[in-house]
Formats: C-alpha cells, structure tokens, sequence
C-alpha cells in the first residue's frame, strides 16, 4: 500500500494537528457480462449436486447468495439495455 498526501482546505476551522484520512477501495473485479450466464450455470450445476447439509454450510449458502447477486447484475444490466434501445 503506498501512502500520497495532499492538503484539504476546510470550511470549518480544525483544531491544530487534526489527521484526516481517507480511503479508496479498489474497484471489485466482476466477472465480463458475457460470462456472466456460463458462471451461473456452472453454480447451478455445483449446487444440484449438494444435499441439504451441504447447502445449509457457509460455502453452501454463500454460492446461494453469490447466485442472486449474479442474477440481479444480469437482470440490471437486461433492463439498462432495454431502457437504451427503446431511446433510440
């Protein structure tokens, strides 16, 4: 991690010595839209195979949740698009 400094001007007087940090988080690597329908299918294939214990596990219902997030994405993304074509 490197650090960089910079000033900021405050609209607001700071009492002396007062240390300001701020934070930015890297963007989250998602997979390409294209892959997004073979991801999905690859985790419904893996979930099929579990059985009621195993979908009830952290890794279980994590890949339960990562498969409605992929589906909202996808969903977002349909509908961005069907909003643009009906623009134009």
């Amino acid at each position: 991690m490197t650090e960089n400094s910079f000033n900021i001007t405050s609209n607001v007087p700071l009492p002396p010595n007062t240390k300001i940090t701020v934070t930015i988080n890297e963007p989250v690597n998602r997979p390409t839209p294209e892959s997004y329908i073979l991801l999905l299918k690859n985790m419904n294939k893996t979930l099929q195979n579990y059985n009621s214990y195993e979908i009830n596990t952290g890794y279980g219902s994590g890949l339960l949740k990562r498969q409605i997030n992929l589906l909202v994405d996808i969903i977002i993304r349909q509908q961005d698009e069907i909003n643009y074509l009906k623009n134009i």
